[in-house]
């Protein structure tokens, strides 16, 4: 009798760790279910892409279009515009929308909307976009291919001959070969934020300000805060600051940002921007020449 209860409280306890583990089990694949897809174009990954970039590459499929590298590319570049607040021809019932940021359902209805032309020959693409509600401001992307690489450049019409112009090696982010199936796209948040920094929102940021709309960025603070917070740099990180645009070079040459530096003047600046500029050439040459560099 001892041994066959000593039996059965062992085979209870064995019936529990099991509840307790197929519980765990199940939990963990709750867990895993409810893990979000990803929405924007950064959060894309081999396996996973958002449902927007989903559709425009659906639409195209189920037509016959068989996709090359480059297309996937320009199609990527067509989401990133739309992220941006950019819409196309076709999506005129939100031609009056005041929303000029991340607008997921808007993305969602227009992703599909290409235009008939949008491949021009096997190696340009573009399409015009706007920023509604300012539709007397196009906006034309144009990706050409060049060698390995492709120019995207934009340009803003009625604002005096604004482009931005990137040069992408299309490899980088888009892997198409016919044994990796799961692996298509890579490094696809460097893409992101390199296209939306250099040619998105800047095309979307001076439209904003040509109608008087903050864009919400550095340069749209007022000058003096921007010296008030410009007099905290060290030499060094006013050299790097001053390349980034015309703007902030001014900026960075004023007289009146050294007069707000104790202890420095504007020649100080001059004298270490010099150095800084045969720092960068003397770097650049020991990398082109088979010198070995001794610390």
């Amino acid at each position: 009798m001892a041994e066959c209860r000593d039996s059965i409280i062992n085979n209870t306890n064995a019936q529990k760790q099991s509840i307790v583990i197929g519980h765990n089990e199940s939990n963990e694949e709750n867990k895993t279910d409810k893990v979000m897809e990803p929405i924007l174009i950064e959060e894309m990954t081999g396996e996973k892409m958002p449902q927007s970039f989903r559709n425009v590459r659906n639409v195209l499929t189920d037509k016959g279009v068989l996709l090359d590298r480059n297309e996937y590319f320009f199609l990527l570049v067509h989401v990133l515009m739309l992220e941006c607040g950019f819409i196309t021809t076709d999506c005129r019932e939100y031609y009056n929308d005041q929303d000029f940021g991340y607008h997921y359902r808007r993305i969602l209805n227009c992703v599909d909307r290409l235009p008939p032309n949008w491949k021009r020959s096997n190696t340009v693409y573009s399409v015009t976009y706007y920023l509604p509600p300012f539709l007397q401001y196009p906006c034309r992307v144009t990706c050409a291919e060049c060698a390995e690489d492709i120019v995207v450049n934009t340009s803003v019409d009625g604002l005096g001959g604004v482009s931005y112009s990137l040069l992408i090696d299309p490899s980088r982010y888009v892997i198409v070969s016919a044994t990796i199936l799961s692996n298509k796209f890579q490094d696809i948040w460097h893409l992101s934020r390199s296209f939306k920094s250099a040619i998105g929102n800047p095309a979307r940021n001076i439209i904003m300000r040509r109608n008087c709309i903050p864009a919400y960025c550095l340069e749209d603070l007022p000058i003096e805060i921007l010296w008030y917070i410009m007099q905290y740099f060290d030499p060094k990180t006013l050299a790097r600051f001053e390349r980034t645009c015309t703007f902030f070079r001014e900026l960075c040459h004023d007289d009146t940002l050294w007069k707000k530096i104790p202890g420095r003047r504007c020649d100080n600046f001059q004298y270490f921007k010099k150095y800084e500029n045969a720092k960068i050439k003397l770097e650049s040459l020991f990398n082109r020449s088979h010198w070995r560099r001794v610390d």
